[in-house]
């Protein structure tokens, strides 16, 4: 039987095992723990907006249909075990090492558990805490419904990610200036509560190596090997066997994230998680007209840090800069060789059969590597969309719809005969080696529908989304949570949602590009 947060087991393990802040005051400082005691910040008027009744099953919650329990998921109240904290993290914030981070708009209400399984509860939005620097500590409801929509979507794509739970607007108002323009407006606020077996960072031990507090440092690594890792204690050299397995963790991370063409936006070690998770979603989008250099952070230009093509690169300097933090743990150079090798390893054997299933291949063949080459090329010449190119490739080898309905469909530019011809060229090749799988047309396609999905989550549906309930309805929002709880699902082809970025969505702001803000 589900019960409410206030009756839920709580056990509270990272403020157990760790050293607390000793001071409670709650303004912008550095501190030299592990985590800061803080309480969320009241809001004038929670209202309850989604509810992810998936999660909360499985977390054993129920649904808060009174004020008293929502005032839970808002801040206005604390379960009585629960044990409000900000964490303490640092990291390299693109390329450059910023020190002191930490949890400027996060506050973790604590740890419960069910069965054996364990939950970190998080309110995004709550407050200020001593990590927020200039920050108010406070979310967007905008941003808010981009974090709840992507990392279910994430979820039910099969992406390791933090999830959502539950999404409440304040009625308050916060200003943000969402391009750093110099023009802030006020926007909606809200709080999100995401789930996570832990928010432990790269950066969580990398601020202790840069401080040289090597207790400190080690107290951590204690704590997570037990917690998450126990199977390595026993080990000669656990941190080494730690390393090897959160660059695993990545690579099918990383690979996964380059299959469905998603772009995290800002992989700063800070934003990088020990459990190989997608976490913290802020300027992310899946790619939409292909270009191997996208990146839909607007703080990333012009360099492309981030960008979709450089992933797999910058999340191993990720890699190597957590290393550098665990040399004084016991890291050896064989050590971090062999996981960054165990990286690149898993990572590249991945990708390869990712893309080969996402084009139907089930046997190697030499000659796939250059189809898929050229395909990259012709995605971005051709300026397509990459989650309907694969969906709709699925229909145009059985002949349910022509090269030309396929461009017409899944392009962004206006179609020449010329980029008829280069689309036929490919497809030909493609369907040539198609023949060589030796299987029916019908199983290909079946199988193809598996692994590309109808629906993406697109910055363009936040806009409408936010448009209904500005006017006090709901439909779209739900209809959409619905879609993305079950992506690969034929029958949503038949939806308004089955469709590119409309052109209307090019001169909105926050349907293209966003910032850090986002």
């Amino acid at each position: 039987m589900n019960k409410s947060l206030n009756e839920a087991k709580w056990v509270n393990s990272y403020t157990h095992s760790l050293s607390p802040d000793p001071s409670s005051e709650n303004h912008p400082r550095e501190v030299q723990e592990h985590y800061s005691w803080v309480k969320p910040t009241r809001v004038p008027d929670p209202k309850l907006l989604l509810w992810n009744t998936q999660l909360g099953n499985q977390m054993a919650l129920e649904k808060p249909l009174s004020t008293s329990e929502l005032f839970y998921y808002s801040g206005n109240e604390q379960p009585r075990q629960a044990k409000p904290f900000a964490q303490n993290y640092g990291g390299h914030q693109f390329g450059h090492w910023a020190n002191q981070l930490g949890d400027g708009r996060a506050i973790t209400l604590g740890e419960i558990t069910k069965e054996g399984q364990s939950w970190e509860i998080q309110l995004k939005g709550s407050g200020a805490t001593p990590y927020s620097r200039r920050g108010d500590g406070k979310a967007v409801l905008r941003s808010s419904l981009r974090e709840f929509y992507a990392s279910e979507l994430n979820y039910n794509l099969g992406v390791a990610t933090t999830r959502a739970l539950a999404l409440v607007e304040t009625g308050e108002s916060v200003i943000r200036d969402l391009f750093y323009d110099g023009n802030p407006k006020e926007e909606p606020g809200a709080v999100l509560t995401r789930i996570s077996s832990s928010f432990i960072r790269f950066g969580s031990f990398e601020l202790f190596s840069y401080r040289r507090e090597r207790d400190k440092a080690q107290k951590l690594f204690n704590y997570v090997l037990e917690k998450f890792y126990p199977n390595l204690i026993q080990n000669d050299n656990p941190v080494e066997l730690f390393f090897e397995t959160i660059c695993t963790r990545t690579a099918h991370l990383i690979a996964d994230w380059m299959r469905y063409g998603f772009v995290h936006g800002v992989m700063n070690t800070d934003n990088m998680s020990i459990l190989g998770q997608t976490i913290d979603y802020g300027p992310y989008a899946w790619i939409e007209d292909f270009s191997l250099s996208f990146t839909p952070n607007t703080t990333d230009l012009p360099g492309r840090r981030y960008c979709y093509g450089r992933q797999p690169y910058i999340a191993q300097w990720n890699l190597e800069r957590l290393a550098i933090s665990l040399k004084d743990l016991g890291l050896t150079t064989e050590g971090f060789q062999k996981g960054i090798e165990s990286y690149q390893k898993i990572f590249s054997e991945k990708n390869k059969k990712d893309f080969s299933l996402k084009l139907g291949f089930e046997k190697k063949l030499s000659e796939d590597e250059e189809l898929k080459l050229q395909l990259f090329s012709l995605l971005e010449n051709l300026e397509i969309d990459f989650t309907l190119f694969f969906r709709l490739l699925s229909k145009i080898i059985k002949k349910e719809i022509d090269s030309a309905s396929f461009l017409q469909k899944s392009s962004y530019k206006k179609i020449t005969e010329t980029d008829l011809d280069t689309l036929n060229f490919w497809l030909k090749a493609y369907q040539n080696r198609m023949l060589k799988e030796e299987r029916s047309i019908e199983d290909i396609s079946l199988n193809m529908k598996k692994v590309n999905p109808a629906i993406i989550y697109r910055n363009y549906m936040t806009h409408l989304i936010c448009e209904d309930l500005s006017q006090g309805t709901l439909n779209r929002a739900e209809e959409l949570f619905a879609i993305i709880q079950d992506p690969f699902n034929e029958k949503w082809e038949s939806t308004n949602w089955f469709i590119k970025r409309p052109d209307w969505a090019n001169q909105t702001p926050g349907c293209t590009m966003l910032s850090c803000s986002s």
